[in-house]
């Protein structure tokens, strides 16, 4: 199974970007791990900017992908629990687990629509950078516990 993270617009911040690439690094020695960007859309009004960017990352993704939408109305998991998702959709043969992160002015209702999941990081609102680090921290978390690796609170 390939895990591909898929998000709007590049991480500015270096030193969220250092950690990043780290946990990406760490989940890459569990499964294929493929980060996509799409480029952010340069629109004043928020609806089109909402669409183009929805448009963009919709044309990333295969009609077979699972796709997990990170949403903030989404459904809550512990990180035991994420681990259990994943290790299921591993034993259920989905070729590729996509996560879909939104940029500064969320997801349009269309990329909601595809999800097969929606999945909450948290009720409250984070920096769609954050979000990135956070997803691909509580990936490795979800491997570790899957392969029974020690990971140190």
């Amino acid at each position: 199974m390939k895990i591909v993270l898929l998000w709007v617009g590049k991480t500015k911040n270096q030193n969220l970007l250092s950690l990043l690439r780290d946990y990406e690094e760490r989940v890459g020695h569990f499964c294929e791990l493929l980060p996509k960007e799409v480029k952010a859309a340069e629109e004043v009004e928020t609806a089109r900017v909402m669409a183009k960017e929805g448009e963009k990352l919709l044309a990333k993704i295969q009609p077979d992908d699972y796709v997990v939408v990170l949403d903030s109305q989404g459904e809550s998991l512990t990180s035991e629990e994420l681990g259990a998702f994943i290790a299921d959709k591993k034993d259920h043969s989905i070729k590729n687990l996509v996560f879909v992160v939104g940029g500064h002015w969320g997801l349009s209702a269309s990329v909601k629509a595809r999800a097969n999941k929606l999945l909450s990081l948290s009720r409250m609102t984070l920096s769609h950078e954050m979000t990135r680090l956070i997803l691909v921290e509580q990936i490795y978390r979800a491997f570790a516990w899957i392969h029974h690796v020690p990971y140190h609170k």
